[in-house]
């Protein structure tokens, strides 16, 4: 790896080290992988140095895990912010919460599922085999590079796309209307939701993987309700809970350019 593109890696793991939507560890959650790589750094010579001592595979991989990581508390959060609500108006917290958690180890397990968040993006027939093979230990690598490759360079063209449109608006001269057609612009982008979805572009069990973590995060969430009532926010430091993009100037594109030995292969 160059010394550019490491310095960069280096850089978006200091960034990422104390966000709330990025490192799971900020919210005091362990991920699946947590036994195979080590925690984020924090300190840019500290991670400038651990890079220097991986190689361009285990690079990727910390990439790749990271990123699938950032993709399971976004999964996490459409499960837990949204059934908030009902347990706001519940009588009694602990019982509801008593049956939420039965309810999720029915869909780990069984595939049957009767949680309260909205299910339409859960794969809910492929969840139980996946769980097994990752309770057992005999889950296959579902983390391939091309998939993610390509994952974000659709993102980086809706983006792109969206910008554009933007652009064309801003440059018109009933300046009257710009903040109207702004509005009409963003309405239009989420009804559309056309956004890439994983399916379409990582493997199954990759995506299967990413909401099993997401629901046994949900799980202890709810634990937290069940034994003391309180939320897991209780006990985590927030600061100020904003959606902050993940750093720019990293992809895996750009860690596979600089992989001499995928160059060669290639």
């Amino acid at each position: 790896m160059d010394k550019g593109t490491l310095i960069e890696m280096a850089e978006n793991e200091v960034f990422e080290s104390d966000q709330f939507d990025l490192n799971p560890e900020v919210r005091n959650f362990k991920s699946l992988f947590s036994n195979e790589i080590c925690p984020r750094k924090n300190d840019l010579q500290t991670a400038i140095s651990f890079y220097e001592s991986l190689s361009d595979e285990e690079s990727e991989r910390r990439y790749s895990i990271h990123y699938w990581e950032t993709c399971s508390l976004g999964a996490f959060d459409s499960l837990h912010d949204v059934v908030m609500e009902n347990f706001h108006r519940s009588i009694d917290k602990r019982e509801l919460a008593r049956r939420e958690i039965k309810n999720i180890e029915l869909l780990l397990n069984d595939g049957k599922c009767q949680i309260m968040p909205n299910k339409e993006h859960l794969l809910i027939t492929e969840i139980p085999a996946v769980y097994e093979k990752l309770i057992t230990g005999t889950w296959s690598d579902f983390f391939i590079a091309e998939e993610l490759d390509a994952y974000e360079r659709t993102q980086e063209e809706n983006s792109q796309k969206f910008f554009n449109s933007l652009d064309e608006i801003y440059k018109r001269k009933d300046k009257e209307n710009i903040h109207s057609a702004h509005m009409d612009l963003i309405k239009e982008s989420m009804e559309a939701n056309n956004g890439p979805k994983y399916v379409d572009y990582f493997n199954v069990d990759w995506v299967a993987a990413m909401q099993i973590q997401s629901l046994m995060w949900y799980k202890a969430a709810i634990e937290k309700i069940m034994i003391d009532g309180t939320t897991y926010l209780t006990d985590i430091s927030l600061g100020s809970k904003e959606s902050i993009g993940r750093s720019k100037g990293i992809s895996m594109n750009m860690l596979m350019r600089s992989n001499d030995g995928y160059e060669a292969i290639r």
